[in-house]
């Protein structure tokens, strides 16, 4: 029985690398290993002390009949003070390997509440002097928590400081929304009031009964008001062109007084903006500019009125018998029995086109300018009544 306890204690215990024997002597006790259910960590950290491996190379795990011997314990068995095996183990710095463990195991380390035992001397029921060594780690331990108070403070004092300047901010943007808020008010405000004040552009152009006769061509106000109101109810919409003829057609049954988007400019303007358009042939830029829209909403403009002034008053534009001539005729033409009308061509200003050829066709050496011709044919008392097609350029050279 002696023989198989020896040899127990021979295979488990530390052995000697070069004799591969136990180093320990006679007499001696036998410990066993912390089991994993009462002490896992205990059984752990005497592991690692007692340091042999297996054939494979890994850590060494002790069974159930595995024991140290008391001589690898400075106390001579695992006491409070000393529970670690340290002695005879066959290298060097075991101790410094627990306090290392102690260390980093150390509730002001990691902050844990585990409670510390304090070894009381019951002969004389004092405290015994910590030795030297624990003193140091003590101290240690001290100003590593006084240096994480440290980094705790300083972080939140960078945090008071962050939501400090977060909270500046917020209040900085919410005065400036509100400003803003404020001048958008007083914007709308203006506008509205601007609105209401501000004239039209034929109110401005249109002063006096020369003012119209030179804009528009038409001799007084009252009749080009008198055109206005004849022509203006039949502007349902504007030309948009006959590729948007098909998408825009309303299937539903008509309840509003006109068609269409909500009109930029006065009717009273969109007459006086065709009718410059006629009489001064000015281009769509310079109408633009002076009525405040975009050339697109200009040439749309021009084309609705012009398709209704063509289709209300180009009734005036007839023929008339020989009889009605005749006694029409002014005083002045009475010496001419065999007047009946006086033809003449007309050149109206266009832009300029794109196309070379086209632009060598309607140029205009007399206007200076590129220009179509008509031929308007007037009776004896200055009524038109009859009007050609614009299929003529303004070149001479061609005609």
């Amino acid at each position: 029985m002696e023989e198989k306890v020896l040899q127990r204690v021979q295979i488990n215990c530390n052995v000697d690398k070069d004799s591969k024997q136990c180093v320990c002597q006679p007499p001696f006790r036998l410990y066993a290993f912390p089991t994993a259910k009462k002490d896992k960590q205990m059984r752990e950290k005497w592991k690692k002390l007692i340091n042999r491996t297996d054939s494979n190379g890994k850590m060494w795990s002790p069974s159930k009949d595995s024991r140290v011997c008391s001589d690898h314990f400075q106390d001579g068995k695992p006491t409070a003070k000393t529970p670690f095996p340290v002695l005879k183990l066959g290298y060097k710095d075991a101790e410094n390997r627990v306090k290392r463990m102690n260390f980093f195991e150390s509730p002001k380390l990691h902050g844990n509440s585990k409670p510390k035992i304090v070894i009381i001397d019951l002969e004389t029921n004092q405290i015994p002097d910590p030795p030297v060594e624990d003193l140091k780690l003590n101290n240690m331990n001290i100003q590593l928590a006084d240096m994480k108070s440290f980094q705790d403070c300083l972080s939140i004092f960078f945090l008071i400081v962050c939501l400090r300047n977060y909270i500046a901010r917020c209040v900085h943007l919410t005065r400036e929304v509100h400003q803003l808020k404020l001048d958008v008010n007083n914007l709308k405000k203006q506008l509205q009031h601007h609105k209401k004040n501000t004239q039209s552009v034929s109110e401005v152009l249109l002063k006096t009964d020369a003012d119209v006769a030179f804009f528009t061509g038409i001799p007084n106000k009252e009749l080009f008001n008198s055109i206005h109101g004849i022509c203006s109810p039949n502007i349902n919409r504007y030309w948009k062109g006959l590729s948007s003829v098909h998408l825009n057609i309303r299937k539903f049954v008509r309840k509003a007084a006109k068609f269409g988007p909500r009109r930029k400019l006065p009717s009273h303007d969109e007459l006086l903006l065709t009718l410059m358009k006629i009489r001064l042939g000015l281009l769509n830029k310079d109408l633009a500019s002076r009525f405040q829209i975009s050339e697109s909403q200009c040439s749309r403009i021009f084309f609705a009125w012009l398709k209704a002034l063509s289709s209300i008053l180009g009734s005036m534009v007839f023929i008339p018998n020989t009889e009605e001539l005749i006694a029409t005729k002014p005083d002045r033409f009475r010496h001419l029995p065999d007047l009946h009308s006086i033809i003449d061509c007309t050149e109206f200003f266009i832009e300029t086109p794109k196309d070379l050829h086209l632009q060598s066709a309607t140029w205009s050496d007399y206007k200076h300018h590129n220009t179509v011709k008509t031929l308007v044919v007037c009776s004896p008392n200055s009524s038109i009544i009859y009007v050609s097609k614009l299929i003529w350029g303004g070149c001479r050279i061609r005609q």
